[in-house]
């Protein structure tokens, strides 16, 4: 895809916001922001393409990542068109291009980006994809023990309800959890890492 078409369709999907809203379209800009909460590791540019392409969109990533998870983009569907960066590692002058340890030669570096068709997960079809931050089992002949080493640290334990939407806080020697989550939940440490493409 060239240069003039990338910034063209770039430039469409920010035109018809800005167009949306001048009309008083409100319910656009909500799109996007929703768009903007669920894609939060995107750039701003691909945000404004996969809401302007697929306003629906759940999770979008790219072929081979569906089918490491074990799903399948389905026949006839389109892919959604944004761009990925292009990283090279830049050589050090005075290192020559045959020695052996090549991962640590110079540092990564920007040099552009490329077109790309990505899949939202409503396009693809397969395994059930994992369920992060939801925890299962029974530990509760352990739970006296955690309390015990919890509060053996230092680190006061509370109840409270007004954390709501999270399950779990944690800061400044406190933690605060809601009253009402399950065993497995209270015992096992929140996952905070992230798939995406």
């Amino acid at each position: 895809m060239k240069l003039e078409e990338i910034n063209q369709r770039t430039k469409e999907a920010v035109d018809f916001l800005v167009a949306a809203l001048e009309s008083g379209h409100s319910e656009v800009l909500t799109a996007y922001l929703g768009a903007m909460a669920t894609f939060r590791t995107y750039s701003f540019g691909n945000i404004m393409l996969i809401a302007r392409q697929k306003p629906d969109a759940i999770h979008v990533a790219g072929l081979r990542t569906w089918n490491s998870l074990g799903r399948f983009v389905k026949r006839g569907e389109k892919g959604v068109f944004i761009l990925a960066p292009i990283i090279n590692k830049k050589r050090n002058e005075e290192e020559t291009p045959h020695q052996e340890d090549k991962k640590s030669n110079g540092d990564a570096r920007l040099f552009g980006f490329r077109a790309v068709h990505d899949f939202d997960v409503l396009q693809t079809e397969g395994e059930d994809l994992p369920k992060l931050g939801e925890v299962t089992g029974n530990p509760a002949e352990r739970l006296p023990e955690l309390i015990e080493f919890v509060q053996g640290e230092g680190i006061k334990l509370e109840y409270s309800e007004k954390i709501v939407p999270a399950r779990g806080l944690s800061y400044g020697g406190l933690i605060q959890l809601l009253p009402n989550i399950g065993c497995a939940a209270r015992c096992q440490p929140r996952r905070t890492d992230r798939w995406h493409s």
